[in-house]
């Protein structure tokens, strides 16, 4: 009676630990699919719109200096920036990946050439010394466009902040 108790202890052990093991593998699927999803793509965002950001304080700064050394240099410093915009924007692009980060990521695409264009303009104007040219153009046109951008950088952290609020409930 003995062995058979504890056989029948040993059998409900090994289901349970089987049950556990498995539970514990769909919860690590669960977590990582989340993580995945919401986690590295929000940290992206961010640093995707951390740069995009410094791009016009670079063009402020050239319209504020004179000296045509501080000039080269800021204009160097601008490409720098701009290179490692596009690569977060690279790898941004590769973690947003639903249809509704894709409509914010293709306004995107739109926008950047054209807000590139107008701050090319605006450095070159910076370059010239003509100054206030420079900063009309900056207002009138790169702040709106500018604007176009960030609003889809903050409607791309909105949709995946409620997408990992709704992952997060679902797993609970």
């Amino acid at each position: 009676k003995l062995r058979y108790c504890f056989t029948i202890v040993v059998i409900i052990a090994s289901i349970a630990s089987v049950l556990g093991i498995l539970a514990i593998m769909l919860v690590n699927s669960r977590y990582h699919s989340v993580l995945v999803s919401n986690g590295f793509s929000q940290g992206e965002i961010g640093i995707f719109s951390t740069y995009l950001n410094k791009e016009p304080a670079m063009v402020r700064e050239m319209i504020l200096l004179q000296d045509e050394t501080d000039m080269k240099e800021a204009a160097e410093e601008l490409d720098g920036i701009k290179e490692k915009t596009d690569a977060a924007l690279d790898v941004m692009k590769k973690n947003c990946t639903t249809s509704e980060e894709m409509e914010f990521i293709n306004t995107i695409d739109d926008t950047l050439p054209k807000y590139r264009e107008i701050f090319a303009q605006v450095q070159d104007m910076a370059l010239a010394n003509k100054n206030q040219d420079a900063l009309n153009l900056l207002l009138s046109q790169g702040k709106p466009t500018l604007k176009i951008l960030t609003d889809a950088v903050e409607g791309l952290i909105d949709l995946n902040v409620e997408m990992g609020n709704k992952a997060s409930s679902s797993m609970q």
